[in-house]
């Protein structure tokens, strides 16, 4: 009995009806609104990536891709069954507690709801890899979309392209900088309408590949987006450049002598004029 006493004594103490009555609250004020608001969040984060991708199609639209066709970037839905069972327990949740109804006269139905769904969002607090993957899948935007290039002819029908598969070396390499270059304008640009303040992009031996037709299309969309640009390739290749950089570091070594290295700087006219002369 004096246990029993004891345990009622700190019931009274603890004043459990209105802790309870605190948290019948909480649910419908703080948990039920909070999730509301979480669902339409995931939605913004979406709609955002979209949003961001708009200014990059605007400056797609207007650089010719090969062939007298232009390329656009789409986002696609990404099948995700963790983000729509989570969208599924919420609901269900929000569902059986509407907004600004009276829970209290039915805390039994509340409470069993409040474990279903405890049980059901374990993984909110799982500190596992698998746990982390879990919520990286409903809650990063990224992970809810993927992307693809379309190629719009002059005539026929669009092209889906999702790899350079069966593509030349020049094909590739200039669907491959098109690309690139929107992934990093939409990063550097923090996916803003603004380009990046900061966008310079070196490239090793770009375009080696490629004819001067394939480099200059590429580069002229690199451009267009933004990007300061530093190439590092061979001498003879400084033709398919002559239209896009203004000054060249000539770089002259001497196999024999390890220390002969020189670097002069001139102009892509000078440079071309040294290579001609070379020939």
């Amino acid at each position: 009995l004096p246990a029993l006493e004891q345990i009622h004594q700190q019931l009274v103490t603890d004043d459990l009806p209105r802790t309870r009555g605190s948290w019948l609250t909480k649910v419908d004020a703080d948990l039920n609104q909070g999730l509301r608001t979480l669902l339409q969040q995931i939605d913004v984060d979406r709609r955002e990536i979209t949003r961001g991708l708009d200014p990059i199609k605007a400056v797609l639209a207007g650089v010719p891709f090969r062939y007298g066709s232009h390329l656009a970037i789409e986002p696609v839905d990404h099948p995700n069954s963790n983000l729509q069972e989570f969208r599924k327990v919420v609901l269900a949740f929000t569902r059986d507690n509407p907004l600004g109804e009276d829970l209290f006269n039915d805390e039994t139905k509340v409470e069993a709801s409040f474990k279903r769904l405890r049980k059901s969002l374990e993984r909110l607090t799982d500190p596992s890899r698998a746990g982390e993957s879990w919520r990286r899948s409903v809650f990063d935007a990224r992970e809810h979309v993927t992307f693809r290039a379309i190629e719009t002819p002059s005539s026929g029908k669009p092209i889906v392209h999702e790899g350079v598969s069966g593509m030349s070396g020049g094909e590739g390499q200039e669907l491959i900088a098109f690309i690139l270059g929107a992934a990093l304008r939409y990063r550097l640009g923090e996916g803003g309408q603004t380009p990046p303040t900061y966008g310079c992009v070196v490239l090793d031996e770009g375009f080696v590949k490629a004819d001067s037709d394939y480099t200059g299309r590429a580069l002229r969309a690199l451009q267009e987006l933004g990007f300061q640009l530093i190439i590092g390739a061979p001498r003879e290749k400084a033709t398919a450049f002559e239209d896009f950089v203004d000054l060249v570091a000539y770089i002259s070594t001497d196999p024999d002598n390890p220390d002969g290295v020189r670097i002069y700087s001139m102009t892509i006219q000078e440079a071309l004029q040294l290579d001609q002369d070379a020939a």
